[in-house]
Parts: C-alpha cells; structure tokens; sequence
C-alpha cells in the first residue's frame, strides 16, 4: 500500500494522538485539523504549517484549497 496523506480532527485526545503516531510510525503524512483561537486572524484558517490545518469552527471557515492532496480524512473531534 502507498503511503497516504491523511487529515485527523481530534489528534490531540487519547485516541487521536495513539492513532496519529501509529500512522506516522507507517510513513503516512498526518496533518491535524485544529481549532483557531479566537485571538488568531481568520486569514490563517485553513493553512497547513507544520501538519496542520486550522479551522473556525464558529464562523465555518475551513478553506477546501488546504484538503487539496488529502487522501483521506478521520474525524475523532468531540466538538
């Protein structure tokens, strides 16, 4: 199997985080879905630095452009 490039919201919980390791540790590319501060521009929602791409959950930015490429996308985020 290819290695994939893979989006995970909720990689900062239990799960998530025993799950992202996991998938690094089989050479896929993890990015985290992350939620934007409310402090942060909204400007910066959706960019993917460091693997990972923020979003606003509030105001529903999440800018599709930054899933270009993503093979996959799992959802574990409790809110």
């Amino acid at each position: 199997m290819d290695n994939l490039r893979i989006a995970v919201s909720g990689s900062s919980g239990l799960i998530g985080r025993a799950l992202r390791e996991r998938l690094m540790a089989s050479g896929h590319a993890v990015f985290s879905v992350q939620r934007v501060n409310q402090s942060e521009s909204a400007s910066t929602s959706g960019a993917i630095a460091g693997g990972a791409i923020s979003r606003d959950p509030a105001q529903g930015l999440l800018d599709p452009q930054q899933l270009s490429g993503i093979d996959c996308m799992i959802h574990l985020a409790g809110r």
